[in-house]
């Protein structure tokens, strides 16, 4: 098992692994979901669990899988409630931020791992990926409100 990071680098993405509570909390009480936030809730667990001590085993391995998962399951149904606009003038380039904010962390890390420069990039892309599960939470609340008030007319 070997060390990504140090703990001087990876307590700011243990915190910022956290970040995804907020919407978490914001849809339970805000809209009463119960599966959205369960998986944000467990996304940010498993991923403060692994950035507490980041080294390459299960941990980074189960991180991988639930971000993606999370990643794919949000996409779907922002694509399935955000309107075109907010799509194209929201959701396009939020992700291409993400995108990029990844990329470069990665990258960031390849040229330099001493350098705090990809903590920045990977706890920006946790940040803007947060702040936009905020609007698609609120559509998906709002869509599915719709559909339990049309079921029961």
């Amino acid at each position: 098992m070997s060390e990504i990071a140090p703990w001087k680098q990876t307590k700011y993405l243990t915190l910022s692994s956290f970040f995804f509570s907020a919407p978490a909390v914001y849809s339970y009480y805000r809209y009463k979901m119960i599966y959205p936030p369960m998986l944000l809730c467990s996304v940010s667990l498993v991923s403060a669990n692994y950035w507490r001590n980041a080294v390459d085993d299960w941990r980074r391995q189960l991180d991988i899988y639930m971000a993606r998962t999370a990643f794919l399951y949000f996409i779907a149904n922002g694509i399935y409630v955000l309107p075109p606009k907010w799509s194209l003038f929201g959701g396009v380039p939020t992700i291409c931020s993400i995108g990029y904010c990844f990329h470069k962390s990665h990258t960031e890390y390849e040229t330099d791992k001493e350098s705090n420069t990809w903590v920045c990039y990977h706890a920006l892309f946790h940040s803007i990926a947060s702040i936009n599960l905020f609007f698609i939470l609120t559509k998906m609340g709002n869509y599915y409100a719709k559909l339990l008030v049309n079921e029961k007319d």
